[in-house]
């Protein structure tokens, strides 16, 4: 009796463990995935924000005329999401902010993170709060041969709940462990009164 009980334990807990380890490989995976595509998606809002500031601004020779404040009209056109966004010349300077009325008084930004990414890459995103506003947002940068142009969503609990990966399938995935490894109970018994069954035939 202590033999088979023996046995069983040993088999059961190999089977839960090779489930266990596929599990987390699984989850992890997963998490991973979703983590990237949440994002990946907010990254793209913020590009096609960047991208109409930037036709925008190409299209009125705001640079030329150097009437940056115009861009505020962008904002009847925007989605409704409390975004921010910063014009940045080459050297670092900011030529425009949205949140900001007298540009004069901000640092130079050639150094932010996001920046420094997107002279390097052409693009660069961070989460930081920031210097100037005190608030905390999801920083995108963008290169342009004149400038680069930086959108930000502030980093509320909507963007933070949006970026945090969905609970259900973690919920799923221990479900379904403790299903599985009820079914491998069963399972295990069986085999062993199966081999216990030979033996005595035996």
């Amino acid at each position: 009796m202590r033999n088979r009980l023996s046995f069983r334990q040993r088999l059961f807990l190999n089977f839960s463990l090779i489930f266990a380890v596929f599990t987390i490989l699984v989850l992890i995976f997963q998490f991973e995935r979703e983590r990237h595509f949440r994002r990946s998606n907010l990254e793209t809002t913020l590009n096609n924000i960047s991208e109409i500031t930037h036709r925008f601004i190409v299209s009125n020779e705001i640079i030329s005329k150097g009437s940056y404040q115009s861009i505020d009209s962008l904002e009847s056109i925007l989605p409704g999401l409390d975004i921010r966004i910063t014009v940045i010349g080459r050297n670092g300077s900011v030529l425009y902010d949205s949140e900001v009325n007298d540009v004069s008084t901000m640092e130079n930004h050639l150094h932010r993170p996001e920046i420094e990414s997107a002279l390097n890459e052409g693009f660069g995103a961070n989460i930081r709060e920031s210097e100037t506003t005190g608030s905390s947002y999801y920083y995108y940068a963008r290169a342009y041969p004149d400038y680069f142009i930086r959108t930000a969503a502030l980093y509320n609990v909507q963007v933070r709940d949006y970026l945090h990966v969905e609970r259900l399938f973690i919920v799923y995935l221990l479900l379904l462990f403790i299903i599985v490894s009820l079914a491998l109970m069963v399972l295990t018994r069986r085999i062993s009164q199966t081999i216990t069954s030979l033996k005595d035939f035996s």
